[in-house]
């Protein structure tokens, strides 16, 4: 018994140290350099260094992908208060147009409307006018406020997304030059001496072929279309990369042992799921969020459900799993499946993700007229299935997930949302695991609290 007390105590000492282990910051996945907010007193700090300050203007004017990116924000902004007046409008039918009090746009209210998937309303055009206080959007006696528009919508995110690689990339890039040229300076050393005797030394930086292909994949070329002409830009590109990690590491490990002081946050993507929603996976006091956006047999789906379940299993007690339908409503497999998830969870609480992996891996050999056998082969009585299917109890709460999908603006399938950080597309279990367990820390969660609810979840029937 006494030695069951040591463990227990020993166990709990560990488990009250991880949570108390303060997170290692922010920053770019797979970049060594980390950050920590810190409200700086000039508004044009960038970043701060054992006492030196950056400014913004230092680091960021060069950057023509911010500039680009101020722009599709601005599109964004109007678009989305141009459907707030339509909404606004109800059924009333509009006449004239819509004044926009924001900086104005080249690019045509059709163009702006298609990132959100909706066309200009006709008879309501926009027209601008100088940005003042009060109002962003004005039709009549409508008025739309900046705090009305919709943040949360995922186009908006991806471009607060975008913004934050630009200026991480940015900051990282120039300062770890800066800091290499500093430290050289003061040892008497060129930089180049300093690099090559000191920094890439050990590291790799040939590019093998795998990695050729696995890097075309991550920036969305074909390989197919790799040419021998085009191929020595790649690999050199792929080098320039090799290296510019290389400094990192070497800034982070020997100049600055900790986060770097930055005025900017990891952005947070929002999202408003009603409570009652199904399916839900996982216990239900776990500590990470996770909401998946999918169907079940996109040309994506089918790893990713895979890799969810996996996820699911290696992580349990610490994640828990929002699963949101969202297919093509002209795919009638996708929505077959869908109602049998659903029907599934009502019957047997938390199997979807499994009743949805099994399917993933007969995705090819399923159809409407094989789907129950096929069911009742993985465990599902097929007279309940078949009956909960038929009295369509579930279709209210599909349509909810479709709408709410299309709402926030899920353009991928399938998308996943990992405590206020999206991935669209195609997700690898490497940066499925790097998000799960950088989410673990920052919510202290330790391997015996959710050791401990597992045992709870044994007893709620979870």
């Amino acid at each position: 018994m006494k030695h069951v007390i040591r463990i227990f105590t020993v166990a709990l000492f560990f488990s009250l140290t991880a949570c108390n282990k303060e997170p290692q910051g922010f920053g770019l996945q797979g970049s060594s350099i980390r950050y920590r907010t810190k409200a700086f007193e000039n508004p044009e700090v960038l970043a701060e260094v054992k006492g030196q300050q950056y400014l913004k203007g230092q680091i960021l004017d060069k950057s023509p992908v911010l500039v680009d990116l101020n722009g599709q924000e601005n599109d964004a902004r109007i678009a989305l208060a141009y459907l707030r007046v339509v909404e606004k409008l109800g059924s009333l039918k509009p006449l004239g147009q819509v004044e926009i009090f924001m900086p104005e746009s080249k690019t045509p209210l059709a163009q702006m409307l298609s990132r959100f998937d909706r066309e200009p309303t006709p008879g309501l055009g926009v027209v601008y006018r100088a940005p003042a206080q009060g109002p962003v959007a004005r039709f009549k006696d409508i008025e739309v406020t900046g705090d009305e528009l919709n943040s949360g919508h995922m186009v908006m995110q991806s471009i607060e997304q975008r913004r934050f690689q630009e200026i991480a990339q940015q900051l990282n890039s120039q300062l770890a030059r800066i800091l290499l040229g500093e430290k050289a300076a003061a040892e008497k050393r060129s930089l180049q001496e300093l690099l090559e005797k000191d920094v890439y030394p050990g590291q790799k930086v040939d590019v093998s072929d795998a990695e050729l292909m696995e890097y075309l994949k991550s920036i969305g070329f074909a390989a197919s279309e790799l040419t021998p002409e085009l191929k020595p830009r790649f690999v050199e590109a792929l080098k320039l990369r090799k290296r510019q990690s290389a400094m990192e590491d070497y800034v982070a490990k020997n100049i600055l042992k900790g986060p770097i002081d930055v005025s900017f946050t990891a952005p947070q993507a929002k999202l408003n799921l009603n409570s009652d929603w199904r399916p839900v996976s996982g216990f239900k006091d776990a500590p990470v969020s996770m909401v998946a956006f999918s169907g079940s047999n996109c040309p994506d789906c089918v790893p990713f459900i895979n890799a969810l379940k996996d996820t699911m299993s290696k992580y349990k007690g610490h994640v828990k799993l929002n699963w949101i339908h969202n297919f093509n409503q002209a795919d009638g497999i996708a929505h077959m499946m869908a109602s049998g998830a659903l029907c599934v969870d009502s019957l047997k609480h938390g199997k979807s993700v499994e009743f949805l992996n099994a399917f993933a891996k007969d995705s090819d050999k399923v159809d409407e007229n094989s789907f129950v056998a096929w069911a009742e082969k993985n465990g599902m009585k097929g007279d309940q299935l078949k009956a909960c299917m038929m009295e369509k109890k579930n279709e209210p709460l599909i349509a909810q997930h479709l709408d709410y999908a299309r709402r926030i603006g899920i353009v991928a399938n399938p998308t996943l949302w990992v405590e206020g950080r999206t991935v669209q597309g195609v997700i690898t279990p490497e940066q499925l695991d790097a998000l799960i367990n950088d989410s673990i820390r920052t919510k202290g969660s330790s391997w015996f609290q959710a050791y401990v609810r597992r045992i709870k979840g044994l007893f709620r029937g979870e």
